[in-house]
């Protein structure tokens, strides 16, 4: 925890405070499904809702031209099926914002990050798992609140670090909100 505090002090410190930057907080509710994909096998059925605490900087360009953000998350997860378990940990996401200066945009996303688990299914194994995400969506911005709502494909896995390594594949829709500080 002292880390992931560390490194999100460390992103706000690194980015130049200019008129154009824009430090936000916020946060994501998703829900994932679980697909078979990459040769995994069945699926064991896991439906995983989640929910990110994000803190950004981000650097815009100039106008209207795509803005760059880094934003670092806490994220749990808790399983609808199968019986309620945990998924925690930490992410770093990349976003590209595209049209950031008009009031309806897109992004871009990919991150990754380090989870415990608690789901007990045959896709993972061992108490830690890497997260990767790969997405994008629509943002609205109204003074200074970007609503974000969007697709993320979702992997959890292992990485080999306890065999046999299957991996966890979901289809995540997602909804956010992110507050400017400045």
């Amino acid at each position: 925890m002292r880390f992931l505090v560390a490194v999100l002090l460390g992103t706000a410190a690194a980015v130049p405070a200019s008129a154009n930057d824009r430090l936000q907080v916020g946060g994501m509710l998703g829900v994932g499904v679980q697909q078979e994909m990459f040769g995994s096998g069945d699926p064991s059925g896991v439906v995983l809702g989640t929910a990110e605490a994000a803190f950004g900087a981000g650097l815009a360009m100039a106008d209207n031209r795509p803005r760059f953000q880094v934003v670092m998350s806490i994220m749990g997860g808790q399983s609808f099926t199968p019986s309620s378990r945990y998924v925690h940990g930490g992410l770093a996401t990349f976003r590209l914002h595209l049209a950031p200066t008009r009031p309806f945009g897109y992004y871009t996303e990919i991150g990754a990050g380090v989870t415990s688990s608690g789901l007990k299914v045959r896709e993972l194994n061992g108490w830690m798992q890497y997260y990767l995400l790969l997405g994008g969506g629509a943002r609205w911005t109204r003074g200074n609140v970007d609503l974000l709502l969007g697709y993320r494909l979702t992997h959890l896995s292992n990485n080999g670090t306890s065999p046999p390594n299957r991996g966890l594949n979901m289809h995540t829709a997602v909804v956010g909100v992110m507050y400017t500080l400045r």
